[in-house]
């Protein structure tokens, strides 16, 4: 009697799950394309039950609508949060915030600023003293505002912003970039740039090997960018320390932080890693960073869910805790 009723469940849980992919697919095109064009095991992409990094990251934009994530994607709000945590890490400091760069006074850009939208990635622009053509600025940092990560590419978190452009203390020197993949307290993947806006980019990717230790990892590496062959960083252990407390009440988030060569600076928290997908790796269903995310510790299913939401969050928790993958 005991196999027949689970006979039944797992069939209930795989039409609820097989209906699901069948809405997700059908409702979010522009999604699919984005990650078509990305993801080598698409079609067969399974956003309902979801089992890569990919998948994860797809999934994550249609179901886990965790309302911290429009406050940590807020570079402004963001500030505030990190005050909120107790976690001792440096902030680039403000000079102002607006929604026109024509309003940014003189003597900021004179004595050199970092530009910024609160909203998005890439919309930066660093200015090293005041600018020859002022108008040129004013256009390229407004056009700033207009950028839509949540259209084009579903990052929900983002369209949830309110929207504005601020001029931050701009870090001097030879930057070294970390990004740390945290997965809780737990950190399975860290990424270090070298000279990210200078000719000499370089970078290497560290996980960590069987006994814990961090390892360079060459099959894991960054496709673009040049190995730079160096070891781990003296203030490693600090930085990682950092991340790990900033990450532990995730299920997954990206911490970047900068050295300056004199101290640690938070960049950002980042929830869609390249708007949502690992080159190389994210389409793999036993890699590490893969196994590393445990989606029974998101938002989604640690919250009750009513509606169909609530059938499809039973369903897919008792797939997630079986382990168990019936052809979709």
């Amino acid at each position: 009697m005991k196999k027949k009723y689970n006979l039944i469940k797992r069939s209930s849980d795989w039409i609820v799950i097989s209906l699901v992919r069948v809405i997700v697919v059908l409702t979010h095109p522009i999604m699919v394309i984005w990650h078509l064009k990305r993801d080598p095991s698409f079609p067969f992409i399974n956003p309902a039950d979801p089992r890569t990094l990919n998948e994860k990251f797809f999934w994550r934009k249609i179901f886990d609508h965790n309302p911290v994530f429009p406050l940590v994607c807020d570079k402004l709000a963001l500030r505030d949060w990190i005050d909120e945590s107790g976690v001792d890490v440096a902030l680039p400091e403000i000079y102002w915030t607006g929604k026109d760069a024509s309003d940014i006074p003189y003597d900021v850009l004179a004595n050199g600023t970092a530009i910024k939208a609160n909203h998005g990635s890439g919309t930066n622009l660093f200015v090293e003293d005041a600018p020859e053509d002022r108008d040129k600025l004013n256009r390229q940092a407004n056009a700033f505002l207009h950028v839509d990560n949540g259209k084009r590419a579903g990052e929900w978190s983002y369209t949830e912003v309110e929207r504005e452009l601020f001029a931050e203390e701009l870090l001097r020197g030879r930057l070294l970039e970390y990004q740390f993949f945290t997965f809780g307290a737990h950190i399975q993947r860290v990424i270090l740039i070298m000279d990210r806006f200078e000719e000499g980019i370089s970078g290497d990717v560290w996980t960590p090997g069987a006994d814990g230790n961090f390892e360079r990892n060459v099959d894991g590496g960054l496709d673009s960018v040049p190995h730079s062959n160096l070891p781990l960083p003296a203030q490693f252990e600090e930085a990682s320390k950092i991340a790990r407390q900033l990450g532990k009440d995730f299920d997954h988030v990206r911490v970047d932080l900068n050295w300056d060569g004199v101290q640690l600076w938070l960049g950002e928290l980042t929830l869609y890693h390249l708007g949502g997908y690992l080159p190389r790796i994210g389409h793999l269903p036993d890699d590490p960073i893969n196994e590393s995310w445990d989606l029974g510790k998101s938002w989604f299913m640690s919250t009750p869910q009513s509606g169909w939401r609530g059938v499809y969050q039973s369903a897919l928790r008792r797939r997630l805790k079986t382990r168990e993958h019936l052809p979709c």
